[in-house]
């Protein structure tokens, strides 16, 4: 379980560093609908908080586009696979 959670922590850091190098402009109307959404839904202070939620939602606006690029040509499980997967999971938990 321990390897499994260092795995997991060093691709999530891996795909953040991915991600952010990316010098493709992200989509201002995507930026500031998020941007808004959380800072109405949090309690920010604008004035005070804006510069650093809006580097906060591009950021994750960056890792979710990079994240949804690395699995589009990932083809569906069939159902069988699926059913197969969770019995598996389910015998060793």
């Amino acid at each position: 379980m321990r390897l499994a959670s260092e795995a997991s922590a060093a691709d999530r850091i891996l795909i953040e560093q991915l991600s952010t190098s990316d010098p493709r402009p992200i989509d201002l109307s995507a930026l500031e609908q998020e941007t808004e959404r959380l800072r109405t839904h949090s309690g920010c202070r604008s004035q005070l908080d804006d510069p650093l939620l809006q580097q906060f939602v591009e950021r994750q606006l960056r890792v979710q586009r990079f994240r949804a690029e690395l699995v589009a040509d990932a083809g569906r499980p069939e159902p069988e696979e699926v059913e197969a997967f969770y019995n598996v999971e389910s015998y060793e938990n």
